[in-house]
């Protein structure tokens, strides 16, 4: 009876943010996506997100892929399988911790006299999971914006780097916690993993929390690692192709050309 519950709420967590990530970016295609790369750029995000919840469905419900006639038009090359695939076990694993969490990220807003906008913790991960959405489309609105291929696999290395670690020092988790504030805006995905990693690493005793913190962690370090290797290829194969930098200028996509010095 508790693991069909724990499936339910699962469930309920995947189709909620599955629906509230598709309205935030119809919303934004409509409003803000005025070129044609912009709209085609929201597309592709709409069909990667529905994908991993796709995904993440067939999985709880122990259920084959839906597709027709053949997955392999949705999830070739094979690297971008692996990457929807780490995709999904990241949103779990987030869901996971979250499900657990949730009261002491609450609790913490109301005795430092924050105010907490969530009704429950499905909203709650909703809310990050389209925070999430609304970066990666955020992209293409700004004027300029490079896409560097050698930024993402340094920040992977470092990622990766960090993760493999057996125990994080507080310091190194306030330099995490700074650097990420910089180059990402998640108020509330950083606010929550940082109040539970905190609380943790105070509270020995708490072993489910650390259990899934731990787990969270490490889906995070596998989807790195799946991500650098893709970009770290220096040719293309049947698996996966040669991913070059990119920029965004004023709506408009340019790609780097093979040797990584001009965009087109």
């Amino acid at each position: 009876m508790m693991m069909k519950i724990s499936v339910l709420k699962e469930h309920t967590a995947a189709v909620l943010a599955a629906v509230s990530v598709d309205q935030e970016l119809a919303i934004s295609l409509l409003k803000e996506a005025k070129t044609s790369d912009q709209k085609e750029y929201g597309k592709s995000l709409q069909r990667t997100y529905d994908l991993v919840f796709i995904c993440w469905m067939s999985k709880l419900q122990n259920k084959p892929l839906p597709w027709e006639p053949s997955p392999k038009q949705f999830l070739e090359p094979g690297w971008y399988s692996d990457l929807t695939w780490e995709k999904v076990k990241t949103l779990q694993k987030l869901w996971k911790l979250l499900e657990f969490g949730e009261p002491y990220i609450r609790n913490k807003c109301l005795t430092s006299g924050q105010s907490y906008p969530f009704p429950d913790v499905f909203h709650l991960f909703a809310h990050i999971v389209v925070k999430e959405v609304k970066n990666d489309f955020g992209v293409c609105l700004k004027d300029y914006h490079v896409v560097s291929r050698m930024k993402i696999i340094e920040h992977s290395d470092l990622a990766i780097d960090l993760l493999s670690q057996k125990k994080l020092k507080p310091q190194k988790m306030k330099w995490l916690e700074k650097y990420h504030s910089q180059h990402y805006s998640n108020p509330w995905q950083e606010f929550s993993f940082f109040t539970l990693w905190y609380i943790a690493s105070e509270d020995q005793e708490n072993r489910e929390l650390k259990k899934r913190l731990d787990n969270y962690l490490e889906a995070i370090k596998e989807y790195y690692k799946v991500e650098r290797a893709g970009w770290k290829r220096t040719r293309s194969s049947k698996r996966i192709a040669k991913m070059n930098s990119s920029n965004w200028e004023k709506g408009i996509e340019k790609t780097g050309d093979r040797y990584g010095g001009t965009y087109s």
